[in-house]
């Protein structure tokens, strides 16, 4: 039981894309986010590696990742 439901949440995973679309994702957001004038001020003191680690485990939950 417990494995039928760790397949059913890698589905939405695998369907996704998988690592390599939730990594291009959050890069595309990022790039985004940051090359806007009107909000890039907010980032202005923030560790980007940090963001983008945290962004990328943000979009690989919404995705039901495995852990």
């Amino acid at each position: 039981m417990q494995s039928d439901l760790i397949k059913s949440k890698s589905v939405l995973y695998e369907n996704f894309g998988g690592k390599e679309a939730v990594d291009k994702v959050s890069i595309h957001f990022l790039k985004k986010v940051l090359s806007d004038d009107s909000i890039n001020d907010l980032f202005i003191d923030t560790d980007i590696q940090t963001l983008m680690r945290e962004f990328k485990a943000l979009i690989a939950y919404l995705v039901d990742a495995p852990v």
